[in-house]
């Protein structure tokens, strides 16, 4: 898994959900499994999401990752997955 591109559709997620909110509002971490992404925020809460790894079904040499069913293609060339 790629951190940097599961942190960075994490972060669009939590601020589609929450277009009032700021990334620097709170903090924490966050761990993925082949299937999951679990975030623990230093504020208590815990949120897991469903986490995919999936080539683009129309160009399939782009790699995305898929949480809870919203898609993320990386700006930059990289290999299948």
């Amino acid at each position: 898994m790629r951190p940097a591109v599961v942190l960075c559709a994490w972060t669009a997620i939590v601020l589609a959900q929450n277009p009032a909110s700021s990334q620097s509002a709170d903090s924490g971490t966050w761990t993925a499994t082949e299937g999951t992404l679990t975030t623990h925020s230093r504020g208590g809460k815990t949120s897991t999401y469903r986490l995919e790894k999936r080539n683009h079904p129309k160009n399939v040499r782009d790699p995305m990752i898929v949480l809870d069913g919203q898609t993320f293609v990386t700006a930059y060339s990289k290999p299948p997955w």
